[in-house]
């Protein structure tokens, strides 16, 4: 294969590249943007869907604790002068046993005296409230909430931190998330006698809090001011505070970072981390107005506030929506649209494949419009354009372009006496030793017949004729090495563009066909181009 059909091939696999890649990556760029598009809607719906999420589960809160504190002002309203006198604790005890077993939602309520003794307990199990037997009752003046509430004037109440329930210094098993509720109580003369109190069972509200999660894309956690989890994902990490061995396990500890901006209040942020949803829980909002009461209470909160946390991880399904990498966005386009892509691929192909066969047709045309059929050198129309281009380009860059008129000696002698066959050898010859030679930059044009042209860009006529010496030495060495019934022999003339006079192409042509003729009026007059016959030889 000829080094210009090599090149032509590598034109064509270059043309069906181009058509394959055009359209595939076309394809993949609309793809692309359309995932992208559905990208934009799928984050903003997340977006507003941790927002929703985030938003129902403090109503969720503020709903089912806000109404506590009007059974404990019910309670100590009725009830704060009858407790002093132990002789009406039993009409009491049947009241609040039948108040625990309506709200169902109090673990027990207490009323404990100015020591720290329980003079009143009634417990509900689930399913029944009952009062304690009194020589079941305890002691809890070293408890917290019990020195806290013994600390407060007349109409405070304190609310205990979200924990869980401590039976003989034990966590109870199974746990009780409990937050308690404790007015102090005061007789006539403004002496403490005690304090009555609530200890609310959260454990229905955290289930609800925990259903109500479901509806997020990632999961929502419940924090405390110290970042403990009260409700999260991976159990082993609630209640952390209570343990002495779980006591690093915390929010901040895990997302430092997240952690700093879900201190300063309600937003929504993506880090490396994922998707973060958060709103603070001001507890005093919540049990000064809670239960739809208008009036506010003073409270005495353990508790600043809480955190709702909606956490989308880089692990969820939905995650890679808020990946800024487009490597992670281009991996789930391929998982996503996998059998399109192997469609656009081999639609590609085809495409690719009816580009290749049109440009291979295009240059099948343009190469046998432009090429001697015999010689595959330019033809002298597509030649005569070449060289006209060269010129207009010389004349601005001011650089010399030489021409060399080449003149087959003796063609018709072989044509006539050893046959056409080898007088197609000799022009093949002389266009092989020429297209070989020249340089990359230089032309070299079938004019017709036994007549070419070559044309040399850049160089004058002194370096033209060291690289016509070039070609005349192979044509020697042919002559010398080659048992042909014939000899190569070609004649030549260069001219060079001196001026603007003789810028015109054919005038160049014509000189140097004047001084080609001039060289070859000499050569024929020692020349024979036919051998003589010497055995299995021919000599000259």
């Amino acid at each position: 294969m000829t080094k210009a059909g090599m090149k032509q091939d590598r034109k064509l696999i270059r043309f069906f590249l181009a058509g394959f890649l055009v359209v595939f990556l076309l394809s993949c760029i609309a793809i692309f943007v359309i995932e992208n598009q559905m990208a934009a809607f799928a984050r903003n719906e997340i977006q507003t869907n941790e927002s929703r999420v985030v938003r129902l589960e403090n109503e969720l809160l503020s709903k089912e604790i806000g109404g506590i504190l009007g059974d404990l002002h019910y309670i100590h309203h009725i009830y704060e002068t009858a407790l002093a006198d132990p002789k009406g604790h039993s009409e009491i005890v049947t009241h609040w046993t039948e108040f625990s077993l309506h709200r169902g939602i109090y673990d027990q309520i207490r009323y404990i005296d100015s020591l720290g003794d329980e003079r009143i307990r009634i417990n509900f199990d689930g399913e029944k409230a009952y009062a304690v037997e009194d020589q079941a009752l305890q002691n809890k003046a070293d408890r917290y909430y019990f020195r806290e509430t013994a600390k407060l004037p007349s109409g405070i109440v304190y609310v205990s931190p979200l924990d869980l329930n401590i039976e003989n210094d034990e966590v109870e098993q199974p746990i009780k998330p409990m937050i308690r509720f404790s007015v102090p109580l005061y007789q006539s003369d403004h002496s403490f006698s005690g304090i009555l109190i609530l200890n609310y069972l959260a454990r229905d509200v955290l289930e609800d809090f925990k259903e109500l999660a479901k509806t997020s894309n990632g999961y929502v956690a419940l924090l405390n001011y110290e970042g403990y989890w009260f409700s999260c994902r991976n159990q082993d990490n609630e209640w952390a505070f209570m343990y002495d061995d779980r006591k690093s396990r915390t929010f901040g500890a895990l997302y430092p970072e997240e952690w700093a901006m879900i201190r300063k209040g309600p937003g929504q942020v993506v880090t490396k981390n994922g998707l973060f949803t958060f709103q603070p829980v001001s507890l005093e909002n919540i049990f000064s107005h809670g239960g739809g009461r208008t009036e506010q209470t003073r409270i005495a909160a353990a508790d600043r506030m809480w955190f709702i946390v909606s956490a989308v991880p880089p692990d969820s399904e939905s995650a890679y929506y808020f990946s800024h990498d487009p490597l992670i966005r281009w991996k789930n386009i391929i998982k996503k649209n996998g059998y399109q892509l192997i469609w656009l691929a081999f639609i590609s192909g085809v495409v690719g494949f009816v580009i290749f066969l049109n440009r291979r047709q295009y240059y099948r045309v343009k190469y046998f419009s432009e090429h001697d059929p015999l010689t595959g050198l330019l033809n002298r129309r597509a030649g005569y354009e070449a060289l006209q281009r060269m010129l207009q380009e010389s004349d601005k860059s001011k650089e010399p372009v030489s021409l060399c008129f080449v003149d087959i000696n003796g063609l018709k002698q072989v044509n006539d006496l050893l046959g056409h066959d080898l007088g197609d050898e000799l022009i093949l010859t002389v266009s092989r030793i020429m297209g070989q030679t020249i340089r990359k930059e230089d032309l070299a044009v079938r004019l017709g017949g036994d007549e070419f042209l070559i044309v040399f860009r850049g160089i004058d006529p002194v370096r033209a004729e060291l690289i016509w010496g070039r070609i005349v030495e192979k044509f020697e060495l042919i002559n010398q090495e080659e048992n042909r019934k014939y000899l190569v022999s070609v004649s030549h003339g260069i001219v060079a563009r001196e001026d603007q006079r003789t810028s015109e192409m054919d005038e160049l042509i014509r000189l140097a066909d004047e001084k080609m003729y001039q060289e070859k009026s000499e050569i024929k007059k020692a020349l024979s181009v036919i051998r003589e016959r010497n055995g299995d030889s021919w000599k000259q």
